[in-house]
């Protein structure tokens, strides 16, 4: 990262150039010389070669789309010994350690979408269900009113909706006042 002119830090992504002459050199002088690798390499260090060739440009690390047994070993894995990436990682020989790490908080957020949609369906379906039973306890109060012989609305028809109720309501209300 370089620092830019108002003080924050500006990352500087690896280019298509700089990605192949990596290649280039760790074939020359092998995986674990990332000093005399950086060296070659204006603007990078040992730690920003390393992880980019270890992470990314390794010919051992599959970039593959994660499996349903993959992601279930991971989860197990997780449990088992909580968020050691590097220990966990002895468990995927294709993928590195931040793959696992980013794979995880990929599964997070997905579960956490799962389990916000099942409650929100939760919560329509009470809401549905106290609606029902509302509606139902009002037809089943307007039947009562409407079948008592004593009652003004005799004569209202009860097969319409509660629109029609409510006007006649408003209507009376009216002539009341």
């Amino acid at each position: 990262m370089s620092v830019q002119q108002n003080g924050e830090k500006k990352r500087n992504r690896f280019t298509i150039e700089e990605d192949n002459k990596l290649k280039e050199l760790v074939y020359m002088y092998g995986e674990n010389m990332w000093e005399v690798v950086a060296k070659n390499m204006p603007q990078r260090n040992a730690r920003q070669v390393r992880d980019r060739w270890t992470n990314f440009l390794s010919p051992k690390i599959t970039k593959e789309p994660w499996n349903r047994m993959e992601d279930d070993l991971l989860i197990r894995k997780i449990n088992e010994f909580g968020t050691k990436w590097v220990l966990i990682s002895q468990f995927f020989p294709h993928r590195s350690d931040t793959a696992i790490k980013n794979r995880w908080l990929i599964l997070q957020k997905l579960l956490l979408a799962k389990k916000m949609r099942a409650e929100r369906q939760l919560s329509y379906e009470k809401a549905s269900d106290i609606s029902s039973k509302a509606i139902e306890e009002m037809k089943d109060d307007q039947k009562r009113v409407f079948s008592n012989e004593n009652s003004i609305f005799q004569d209202f028809d009860t097969t319409n909706d509660f629109s029609d109720f409510f006007l006649e309501v408003d209507s009376l209300e009216r002539d009341w006042l």
